[in-house]
């Protein structure tokens, strides 16, 4: 009950404004770049730059094979820190296997998808993969620690650095390569930030953790995440990514471009929100479940807030979209706020889906998020494939768009009865517990 009072008191919305404040920085030093961006870059090079993104958001997202999530879970430091040292090696690991695949067979299969112009770039993905892996890993143990001001701290580093590096590549005529390069000089950046934080801290529990007996037994505790929550990142990877990828192959990269573009700025006001809430979310309600406590009232309240806080932004940009990217990033854009219009219709659910994700994973329904995630995977790829076919860009993206809000809002409502239904099994065991206490006294 203390951990509930702590969640419902001050400390909840206190450690989410302290995040915010850092993402709140970065995201405004992105969008006071965007309009230079889009100038300096065209959406050809936008196509380009969401199409790698889209492959290596697929590899880091099995980076660490889903222990950076189980990080938070352990009561004790020395329990949780074997699980963070997994997620390195595990994300070491990747990486190896991705130069190795990059040296051997990579330009076939870009040529089978249809992204030959990424060639030139692919040598970035294993360094592209080695980071995303450790900033979940560290991420994760930096909010184990609630050390969220350091977080903050690191999402400005990281905007900075890519902003500038950006500005850089297009001023000096680079393209792709600018956005790419930028991307993972900007990673390097936040990994380092995070990484000196996480040794400066917990450096002793580290040194006592690298034990080979202790981290096979701790992987093999929490394996159930790396089972089902590996495929499951995957998938839902892959299912953000696929669109780029799909438009790029039927459309052509200027389309892609569009929407990549159009999906990152409208992902500036989500991020805003929705990193700060995520990272002290998870921590709390982690910690509500480690110590008994009901995770259904702070649910309810979280997906409210979240809900309160899109309804009216959804309503607007869906009216002043177009509008207002011709006005703001220059005419060649208002394809990419048509679009946007229609992206938001998906986006508004996904915002507010965050607590339901969470707590299903904190209450280890893996395989049924995993099962969830390939069923909005093959319905989003059936969407692209018959829409490239039959339909213009337009219309395909409106289809998406209806196809991606139906699926969050019944991730929302799963969410939900889940928990419900945990918090009824609790109080059911509690009463069973009464009960045979009070025939033992009989």
């Amino acid at each position: 009950m203390a951990g509930l009072r702590s969640f419902l008191g001050g400390t909840f919305v206190k450690n989410v404004f302290v995040v915010m404040s850092g993402t709140a920085i970065a995201q405004v030093i992105a969008f006071a770049f965007s309009p230079i961006l889009s100038r300096l870059y065209g959406p050809a090079d936008f196509g380009a730059f969401g199409a790698y993104l889209s492959i290596t958001s697929v590899l880091g997202a099995a980076a660490t094979l889903n222990y950076s999530d189980t990080v938070l879970l352990p009561k004790r430091e020395q329990d949780a820190a074997p699980l963070f040292l997994v997620s390195c090696i595990s994300s070491v690991g990747l990486a190896c296997l991705t130069l190795i695949f990059c040296l051997t067979a990579s330009r076939q299969l870009l040529s089978w998808m249809g992204l030959s112009e990424l060639g030139p770039y692919i040598w970035f993905v294993p360094g592209s993969v080695l980071l995303v892996g450790l900033g979940q890993a560290l991420g994760s143990w930096c909010t184990r620690l609630k050390a969220f001001k350091n977080a903050s701290q690191a999402q400005v580093v990281r905007s900075v650095v890519l902003c500038g590096a950006q500005s850089g590549g297009g001023v000096a005529g680079l393209g792709p390569m600018g956005l790419i390069g930028a991307g993972v000089v900007a990673d390097a950046a936040a990994a380092a930030f995070l990484g000196w934080v996480a040794l400066t801290r917990s450096g002793e529990v580290f040194r006592s953790a690298w034990h080979r007996v202790r981290l096979m037994a701790q992987a093999r505790e929490f394996r159930e995440f790396a089972v089902y929550g590996t495929p499951q990142n995957v998938m839902n990877a892959l299912s953000q990514g696929i669109p780029v990828l799909a438009l790029n192959h039927y459309y052509g990269a200027a389309i892609a471009g569009y929407y990549a573009f159009g999906m990152r700025l409208l992902q500036v006001p989500m991020n805003f929100f929705l990193t700060s809430v995520r990272q002290v979310l998870f921590q709390q309600l982690s910690h509500l479940k480690a110590h008994g406590g009901d995770l259904y009232v702070p649910f309810l309240r979280a997906t409210g807030g979240l809900v309160l806080v899109c309804v009216v932004p959804a309503a607007v940009g869906f009216m002043l979209a177009p509008a207002a990217f011709a006005l703001v990033f220059g005419e060649q854009w208002r394809t990419a706020g048509e679009f946007g219009r229609w992206l938001i219709l998906w986006l508004a659910p996904a915002f507010c889906n965050v607590p339901a994700n969470l707590a299903l994973r904190i209450l280890r329904k893996q395989r049924q998020l995993f099962l969830f995630d390939v069923v909005l995977l093959a319905a989003r790829a059936t969407t692209l494939v018959l829409g490239g076919i039959w339909l213009r860009p337009y219309q395909t993206i409106v289809l998406l768009s209806v196809v991606g809000c139906a699926f969050n809002n019944l991730l929302i409502v799963y969410g939900g009865l889940v928990v419900w239904r945990s918090r009824d099994e609790k109080i059911q065991d509690v009463m069973s517990v009464a009960q045979m206490s009070d025939e033992q006294v009989e």
